[in-house]
C-alpha cells in the first residue's frame, strides 16, 4: 500500500502534494535520482525512467547499481523540477525488484522506456513504493536565490 504525506504544510507556502499529484509529476518527470546503499556508504545514481502501473521502472545493466539493489533492495527515488511560479520535489521509498518473469518483462519493454546512454541496458527493474510524498511551494521572485528545503 502506499502511504502519501497529508499532514499540514510545515512551513510558510510549502503545501504537501497528494497521491495522485505525486503521480502526475513522477508521469511528467523523464529523469530522477536512485538512492541506494552500496559498499557501505548511499550513493546516488540518475536514471531515465517510466511511471507504469504505479511503479517506477528503469533499465540497467549488470554492475555495481544492479549488484547493491539486489543486496539491499530498499530504496529512495527522488524528483524535482520547477518553472518560473513554482518548485517541487516527489520522494517514493520502496522496494526495487529486476523483473524476471516474461510477462512483466514484455509488459516493461512495451512502455517505451529506451536508455540514454549507447552501452546496453538489458535489465528492468520496478520499484514498488511503500511511501510516496510531495510539496510544492510558490517561488518568490523577490527572494533570495538560494533555496532551503
Amino acid at each position: 500500500m502506499v502511504e502519501t504525506d497529508s499532514r499540514a504544510a510545515s512551513g510558510a507556502g510549502i503545501e504537501h502534494v497528494d497521491a495522485a499529484g505525486c503521480w502526475a509529476l513522477l508521469a511528467q518527470a523523464e529523469v530522477g535520482r536512485l538512492g541506494i546503499a552500496a559498499r557501505g556508504t548511499v550513493e546516488i545514481f540518475p536514471v531515465n525512467f517510466v511511471v507504469h502501473h504505479e511503479r517506477i521502472v528503469f533499465r540497467t545493466s549488470p554492475g555495481e547499481k544492479l549488484l547493491a539493489l539486489t543486496l539491499t533492495p530498499a530504496v529512495a527515488f527522488e524528483i524535482d523540477g520547477w518553472d518560473d511560479r513554482q518548485a517541487w520535489s516527489v520522494l517514493v521509498k520502496g522496494t526495487a525488484t529486476p523483473l524476471s518473469g516474461d510477462s512483466e518483462v514484455l509488459s516493461a519493454s512495451r512502455t517505451g522506456l529506451k536508455s540514454w546512454v549507447p552501452d546496453p541496458k538489458n535489465t528492468y527493474v520496478q520499484i514498488a513504493p511503500t511511501e510516496v510524498t510531495g510539496r510544492r511551494f510558490n517561488r518568490d521572485p523577490k527572494a533570495e536565490s538560494v533555496w532551503y528545503w
